[in-house]
């Protein structure tokens, strides 16, 4: 699923990079202004930062999907009428809240605050999606999504910037070689400054395609590390250990499901009891099979 989604993000990136740049830093720009214009009221500043926040991640999520042009008039979004507003800083301060609550729990808080992170991490998507939840269920909605979830979306964090260390790693030991050295030097250099201005952009790319995937993901996703079933024919998985019962539906064969024998007088045959065939055909339920032939003939029925 990372390797999926890093190549549809990396995909969008190179289809727009100049575009998604110019947004993000526009974005910066604005919340900088927020801050200077709030001046000692810092709870400006920081509603400002909320609602662009949330605008750019849409912004990005816009991009993953691709189908619409993206416009840096997308980032006031969250700022067209008040009750947008209001639910997009109700929703995002409430998942604020509980993380830095769970931040403040001893020794292991700084754990705690990252895994709820990614717990609360769709909320900035879901906002702008969903408009039917209130505004402290928003936190509740993106903690059941990303159930299975938040250690894929950890690893495709972290190996992006395991990937930079290694590459910066080989090239500054190759930096080293006399005289060649200074090529591996220059293109170091090169890397890094790539590497600041791009990968920003392709981890808030990445970010977005989590929300439409398990958005998208049949059933809404694994729930307790376990996926559900496609959709389409229903495969009948074990109930709490046990296969189902003979004559319930089983997988098909051929695209097609077995036939099962109907029940006479209310009861099914007895399972296991296997009837052959006469002249390639079975004899109907109920029937009694019939014994080996004496002589050539088979002898009459008891």
């Amino acid at each position: 699923m990372v390797m999926r989604i890093y190549q549809k993000a990396f995909a969008e990136l190179m289809k727009k990079p100049f575009r998604l740049w110019g947004i993000t830093l526009l974005s910066g720009i604005l919340t900088w202004v927020g801050y200077v214009l709030g001046g000692p009221v810092l709870l400006i500043g920081v509603c400002v930062a909320i609602l662009l926040q949330a605008s750019l991640a849409n912004v990005y999520l816009k991009s993953y999907i691709g189908g619409e042009q993206i416009h840096a008039v997308d980032l006031f979004n969250t700022f067209r009428d008040w009750k947008t507003s209001k639910r997009v800083l109700c929703a995002i301060s409430w998942g604020m809240l509980w993380k830095c609550l769970w931040g403040l729990i001893p020794i292991v808080g700084p754990i705690f605050m990252i895994i709820r992170g990614y717990q609360y991490s769709l909320i900035p998507y879901l906002v702008m999606d969903n408009t039917e939840l209130k505004n402290t269920e928003y936190k509740d909605e993106s903690t059941k999504m990303t159930n299975g979830y938040k250690g894929k979306m950890f690893l495709a964090d972290i190996l992006v910037y395991v990937a930079f260390f290694l590459v910066v790693l080989i090239l500054s030991l190759l930096a080293r070689i006399p005289y060649v050295g200074v090529v591996f030097g220059v293109i170091n250099v090169l890397f890094m400054i790539c590497f600041s201005l791009l990968v920003p952009l392709f981890i808030n790319i990445v970010h977005a395609s989590f929300y439409e995937e398990i958005k998208n993901a049949p059933q809404g996703g694994p729930q307790n590390g376990q996926f559900y079933a496609p959709q389409g024919n229903p495969y009948y998985a074990p109930q709490n250990g046990q296969y189902p019962q003979y004559g319930q539906p089983q997988m098909p064969q051929n695209g097609q499901y077995p036939q099962y024998a109907q029940p006479q007088n209310g009861q099914y045959p007895q399972y296991g009891q296997p009837q052959m065939p006469q002249n390639g055909q079975y004899p109907q339920y109920g029937q009694p099979a019939p014994q080996n032939p004496q002589n050539g003939q088979v002898p009459p029925q008891q």
